[in-house]
């Protein structure tokens, strides 16, 4: 009986953890987005964020242009690197 009400008791917090998030307000870049593919031109990350970035410009998802970056070397480190540095930075609303 004890192991069946910590699974209402867990399913009820689900529950109201997800309730509040219909109340936010939603969120809009103002500035233009950088996707950073951590290998060439050609590769399979930048396939994927060009193919992002084709679908956000084609069905008009965000206001603001999609960029595609490659940084390859590393095994991806020269990626994680620049991204590391752009979330240092502060933004400014």
């Amino acid at each position: 009986m004890r192991g069946y009400s910590v699974k209402i008791v867990a399913l009820a917090a689900v529950l109201f953890a997800a309730g509040p998030a219909s109340a936010q307000e939603t969120w809009k870049p103002t500035r233009p987005i950088t996707l950073i593919a951590p290998n060439a031109p050609g590769g399979t990350s930048d396939r994927t964020a060009r193919e992002l970035q084709r679908i956000f410009q084609k069905h008009q998802l965000i206001e603001v242009p999609l960029n595609v970056v490659n940084r390859p070397g590393g095994n991806g480190t020269i990626a994680l690197n620049q991204l590391t540095l752009r979330l240092a930075t502060p933004i400014r609303y």
